[in-house]
């Protein structure tokens, strides 16, 4: 005898079987793919963007070497004859995490920090982002005769640069946009930076110089190395180490069952009532609707970002200059042709040219720069519409 279903029955059938099709689909799109190439040298990955064979290298060349996944305050007491590599991190330092670094420098350690967000970790930090990133790998050349530069030039691209601001910081190497290789001490210890993490990738470790400048910045062979792992992805919060376990699918599965249970047992029990219909006769609604987008989105400085390329384009059009144009050419433009010599003209606009690399951008400081962005727009069309008049 055939098996007959009432009709609520096939709707719980056909809605049982939605929901693990879509669990299905969630899996298959969500799955880790261990064969992606990371974005930071880590020293696990054998893709080019890691530094597995940059670690073998140094092993084989006599180094101690081992992978730091603990935080900072777990370093050695008597750092002397060590070397911590932040190779490239990922996450910004938190404010005891920074104090530790520095109670190991002081103490005799040193450290490889490589990249601009690892100058966030360091007690001076004069990293800065190029504007145009140097992308094409060049050859640089040494600024001075040093143990770290004797292996002659090496092969690199590069996006930022260090800005100098103590005879005590050494330049070892630099190109056309600045330093790409300093030092300096710290107490005991000694802080050497490298603006790119290319020279100890699986990429670029064989490019001629690039091992060499690495084992001069080590130094002695019996320095012990630690290559710090800690601030790529291990510190992480209790969800996340369950998200690397098949338990994240239990509970993925234990929410859709909730969720439908919630949502058909609200259906059939909760009261009738109409809609309700957004109002769209405010002037304001896209205005709000941005802003909350940014408000949801943590992102303050996008904002800081548009409106500044729309005070830039605004005001070159009227100067009949390209859109294009710098903050510190912007103001000169305005001082020499406008005669406009506002008071913090010039550096608001480099703060607001600069917000899409301040990743502690707050909604207070965007605010106010937007805010000083349009009063200037407004003074400076003053200004221009003026001077049309009188031609």
């Amino acid at each position: 005898m055939p098996l007959t279903l009432r009709p609520e029955e096939k709707k719980a059938a056909i809605v049982f079987a939605a929901i693990i099709g879509l669990i299905i689909a969630i899996v298959l799109v969500t799955s880790p793919n261990e064969d992606k190439d990371p974005v930071f040298p880590s020293t696990t990955s054998a893709h080019s963007h890691g530094a597995k064979a940059t670690y073998l290298a140094i092993q084989e060349s006599g180094y101690a070497i081992e992978r730091w996944y603990q935080p900072p305050d777990q370093l050695p007491d008597k750092p002397a004859g060590t070397l911590l590599i932040l190779a490239q991190p990922t996450l910004y330092p938190e404010p005891g995490e920074k104090q530790a670094i520095a109670r190991y420098l002081r103490s005799g350690g040193r450290i490889l920090a490589v990249g601009w967000l690892a100058g966030k970790l360091l007690p001076i930090n004069q990293a800065q982002m190029l504007t145009v990133a140097h992308v094409q790998e060049s050859e640089i050349l040494p600024a001075l005769p040093s143990g770290i530069t004797r292996g002659g030039p090496f092969k690199s691209s590069w996006e930022s640069k260090w800005n100098v601001t103590s005879p005590d910081q050494i330049v070892h190497y630099a190109t056309v946009d600045g330093p790409v290789v300093i030092s300096y001490r710290v107490g005991e210890g000694e802080v050497i930076w490298w603006a790119s993490s290319v020279p100890l990738t699986n990429a670029g470790i064989s490019e001629s110089g690039n091992l060499e400048l690495l084992l001069n910045t080590i130094g002695n062979r019996k320095t012990h190395v630690y290559w710090d792992e800690y601030f790529h992805s291990s510190r992480k919060s209790l969800w996340a180490h369950v998200a690397d376990t098949p338990l994240k699918w239990l509970f993925a599965q234990l929410a859709l069952f909730l969720g439908a249970a919630f949502m058909t047992y609200s259906r059939r029990s909760g009261p009738m009532r109409p809609l309700a219909e957004p109002s769209r006769l405010s002037s304001l609604e896209f205005i709000e609707t941005l802003g909350e987008l940014y408000k949801r989105s943590r992102a303050p400085r996008f904002a800081v970002q548009v409106a500044w390329e729309r005070f830039r384009h605004v005001v070159m059009r009227k100067l009949g200059f390209r859109h294009d144009a710098s903050a510190e050419l912007i103001a000169k433009l305005c001082r020499e042709r406008l005669k406009f010599n506002e008071d913090g003209f010039a550096q608001t606009l480099q703060q607001c040219e600069s917000a899409d690399y301040d990743q502690d951008m707050t909604d207070s400081k965007a605010l106010h720069l937007i805010q000083k962005l349009t009063e200037y727009q407004t003074e400076l069309l003053k200004i221009t519409g003026s001077k049309m008049e009188k031609h």
